[in-house]
């Protein structure tokens, strides 16, 4: 892919040499940040847009080269599991103009769509289509841009998922533990998270996980326990992967928090890395249609575990997470159909 999309640029250079391009190529940020990984795939069911005249469809993979050659994306291909976004285009060129029509997938929500008309300035020329497919990811470029339409807001707002930013709220202090900040997560089933340290050991912290019970049963006491056996997996992974070592884990504890009484899920252990011996641990509750996690890990001998008790017990008192959101409203009503359907 990289030799395609440095084979195309050459070309596009020699051309430019050679005559004017037959389109406009606009300019966009150079400098900006990278945007996800894109797949580029055929508009399905796409029919030409000029249909009563002499109409040209010009190759979804020039367009795809053509994108990667901007470098404005982590990665362009032609697999949807390789991506997070899926870009499906189609194109045809008459005699005056190219037409672009584009739809932007988030996994299988549709997220934005595209309608371009690029006018044409010859009919010929070196790298002919070539030229084209490069001014056509250029307007898309600088519309992705303009839009700011890979941004974790973006996304949030168009599939109406739960607005973290506004509504997921706890005390900036509780017992020994400052609030440092918020962190949304780009996809909305990750949720958000709250950072507290600790007001006198810079090594110790505790991290607030609110993100959705993904089951249309969210209410079901088996979730708790689901998730936390995740928890646990996930640690033992990381392991394997070399983020620590010497990985041990007590039984899961649970008990019943003050005021609402709900059902808490306790997990400790520890770990060894190059550094120190590393305490850990994880406590799971469920809020509304939500999985609370508060993960906290400091080195052993910093004598900071009953803060961490106090931390996890008054936390639910001035917690505040939203309500269950319109898009995982959908998503559960669409598992809920599919659970009914006869196999």
């Amino acid at each position: 892919m990289r030799l395609r999309a440095a084979v195309l640029l050459a070309a596009l250079l020699l051309s430019g040499c050679a005559s004017k391009p037959p389109v406009e190529v606009p300019a966009y940020d150079t400098a900006a940040a990278v945007l996800p990984a894109l797949a580029v795939l055929p508009l399905p069911g796409a029919q030409a847009i000029c249909a009563a005249q002499t109409c040209r469809k010009l190759p979804v993979p020039l367009v795809r080269d053509a994108l990667a050659a901007t470098t404005r994306f982590a990665s362009v291909g032609a697999k949807m599991d390789e991506a997070e976004y899926v870009l499906a285009v189609a194109a045809d060129k008459t005699r005056r103009a190219v037409h672009v029509s584009a739809q932007l997938y988030w996994f299988d929500q549709r997220v934005d769509e595209f309608t371009l008309e690029i006018p044409l300035r010859s009919a010929r020329g070196q790298a002919y289509e070539a030229a084209l497919a490069a001014s056509i990811a250029a307007h898309l470029v600088r519309e992705f841009q303009a839009g700011k339409t890979f941004s974790t807001r973006t996304l949030h707002d168009t599939l109406q998922s739960s607005r973290y930013a506004a509504e997921l709220r706890a005390a900036p202090l509780i017992g020994a533990f400052v609030y440092e900040r918020l962190q949304v997560s780009h996809n909305p089933v990750h949720g958000a998270s709250l950072r507290y340290l600790h007001r006198d050991y810079e090594n110790a912290h505790a991290d607030v996980f609110v993100y959705p019970i993904p089951d249309h049963d969210f209410a079901a006491p088996a979730r708790l326990d689901e998730e936390m056996a995740v928890v646990q997996r996930d640690l033992r992974q990381l392991e394997a992967q070399g983020w620590w070592r010497d990985l041990t884990l007590e039984p899961v504890r649970t008990r019943s928090l003050p005021e609402r009484g709900e059902r808490l899920l306790t997990l400790r252990g520890e770990f060894r890395t190059d550094d120190d011996l590393i305490a850990t641990s994880a406590h799971l509750f469920v809020r509304g249609d939500k999985f609370v996690k508060v993960r906290a890990s400091y080195p052993k001998f910093t004598p900071v575990s009953e803060d961490v008790e106090e931390f996890v017990s008054s936390l639910p008192e001035s917690l505040e997470t939203p309500q269950e959101s319109d898009f995982m409203a959908r998503l559960r009503g669409g598992w809920r159909q599919a659970e009914r359907q006869p196999n």
